[in-house]
């Protein structure tokens, strides 16, 4: 039993220790210090060239591992398993910045020029009293700039940073070198620049131009800045020109593609100020005059500067004849503007051949020179109007011959007809248009002729003695009949007769004119 108890103990003992010392040893182990894992970059300074790139390493890591630039614009990052590959995007400097789960470290990046001074300008124009910025695309490692001027005191130039500020101080034109001297030899490069007042801004000439296919016209913008915007007005064709603005010579040349007109706006990105202009094309090269400048009017001794050309030869070389003598002189006072000088009472076709063209072109003008005492004016489009002072018709009255338009009654007093009593016949002679109530109020009216008449507007408007109408249009589907609700308004329909030619009364009929007429009164001429 004694012998036991003692085995007991001894076992006891031995559990004892063996606890002990594993206590003993797991306190060892928490003495120990953990070892931390670090984040190691091959590089922490890195210079590179603009559009070239460098490669980081990381040595070491605690696991994976992020890397941001702070100007993206300067440099970009990306990583291609253990290595951050860095681009260099423009001259500057940025930070990359890299990270793991434990740690940061950052690597400076300083992105060089290519060797060249380059500047993101090569033009700027500013208004005066204010600035404009060029930047430094490229420049040498330790830059050292200087500025020259080919005109002084027009602008002053500083360097921020890596941007060049122009301060405008004068109207003007200079050139600005910029030498950087960090290079071995210096180098430079030049800024044009123009500085311009805020001024009324037009575009030059403001009438509409005539061009043909593959010819090209210029025109000057005035009172711009020099950076421009060129917009297609809306609804205007986008293929029947092609333009070019030339921003340092302030002009825009226009280039005829296809026939036809459009027109186009500009604006200046700058001031913000639009201006349009207009352009017809046409297809061929030939001798054009404007619009109603084929029918001239005079009184004798009158001189009249008239626009007549509207297309003509590339170097006009004009000559000019005369269907008749001693009626009307014509010599050209540039290549579009005529001097028309009347000596006698008559008519004439003058002949006006633009020698400048291959084969040369002709065109015919309709010249009529009435009295000098005669009541009558003709506008530039062949309006008829009551001369300035001139005493009011009566009686029978016969048109001028170089009138094609009896204008509205809008004109008032200048129109020789209108609210006028005295008159008692009207032979429109070559009008070719009546507007609108063109005899209201001819109250004395009884006959009224017209011989070429192409559209006629609700002209008898209150025209209560109005008996007979003489039409010696052959084809009456070729007059336009406007405002026939008040064509005849307060004269005597029913008894007002209308005389055409012979033949042509059931054309008469079937035509507009005839819901006007009652039918028994549309007649042959007797």
């Amino acid at each position: 039993m004694k012998k036991f108890q003692r085995t007991l103990q001894v076992l006891g003992i031995i559990l004892f220790s063996f606890s002990i010392s594993s206590c003993d040893k797991k306190d060892d182990n928490n003495d120990i210090p953990e070892q931390k894992a670090k984040l190691v970059l091959a590089k922490s300074d890195v210079t590179i060239k603009k559009g070239t790139h460098a490669s980081v390493l990381v040595k070491e890591s605690d696991g994976n591992f992020t890397a941001e630039s702070s100007n993206k614009s300067v440099v970009t990052v990306k990583i291609v398993d253990k290595t951050i590959l860095i681009q260099g995007v423009s001259v500057g400097k940025a930070i990359v910045t890299v990270k793991d789960k434990s740690n940061t470290k950052k690597v400076n990046v300083t992105v060089v020029g290519e060797g060249a001074l380059k500047l993101g300008a090569t033009f700027v124009s500013v208004q005066e009293g204010k600035t404009a910025e060029v930047t430094i695309d490229s420049h040498s490692e330790e830059p050292n700039y200087v500025f020259s001027y080919s005109v002084e005191d027009i602008v002053e130039a500083k360097v921020q940073e890596e941007t060049i500020i122009i301060t405008a101080k004068a109207k003007g034109k200079t050139i600005i070198t910029v030498t950087d001297k960090g290079f071995n030899p210096a180098k430079t490069a030049e800024i044009s620049v123009k500085v311009f007042k805020d001024e009324p801004f037009s575009i030059e000439p403001s009438v509409v131009q005539t061009i043909a296919i593959d010819e090209s016209f210029t025109y000057k913008i005035k009172g711009g800045s020099g950076k421009y915007r060129v917009l297609y007005a809306e609804g205007s064709p986008a293929d029947v020109v092609t333009f070019k603005v030339n921003e340092e010579e302030n002009t825009i040349t226009l280039t005829g593609a296809k026939e036809g007109h459009t027109s186009l706006n500009v604006e200046d990105e700058n001031t913000h100020k639009k201006a349009g202009l207009a352009v017809d094309v046409i297809a061929e090269k030939t001798l054009i005059l404007e619009s109603g400048a084929d029918n001239i009017g005079l009184t004798e001794s009158e001189t009249k500067n008239v626009t007549l050309v509207k297309y003509h030869s590339a170097t006009p070389n004009y000559t000019i004849t005369y269907s008749e003598p001693n009626v009307v002189t014509v010599e050209p006072v540039d290549n579009e503007v005529f001097k028309f000088t009347a000596l006698n009472k008559g008519q004439v076709t003058v002949t006006l051949t633009d020698n400048g063209f291959a084969t040369p072109q002709s065109k015919d003008i309709s010249v009529s020179v009435e009295e000098a005492d005669s009541p009558f004016e003709i506008g530039l489009k062949g309006q008829i109007y009551l001369k300035d002072g001139a005493s009011p018709l009566s009686g029978d009255i016969v048109c001028p011959a170089a009138g094609l338009i009896i204008t509205s009654s809008s004109v008032g007093a200048r129109n020789p007809f209108v609210r006028n009593s005295n008159i008692t016949s009207i032979d429109c002679n070559n009008v070719e248009y009546i507007q609108t109530y063109g005899f209201y109020k001819c109250e004395g009216l009884t006959k009224v002729i017209l011989r070429k008449v192409k559209s006629i507007d609700a002209a008898f408007y209150t025209n209560p003695k109005l008996e007979e109408i003489y039409c010696y249009m052959e084809n009456p589907k070729t007059i336009e009949v406007k405002g026939k609700d008040k064509m005849f308004k307060n004269c005597p329909k029913d008894k007002i007769k209308l005389y055409v030619p012979a033949g042509k009364v059931e054309a008469y009929k079937n035509s507009p004119w005839g819901s006007l007429f009652k039918p028994e009164n549309i007649q042959e001429m007797p």
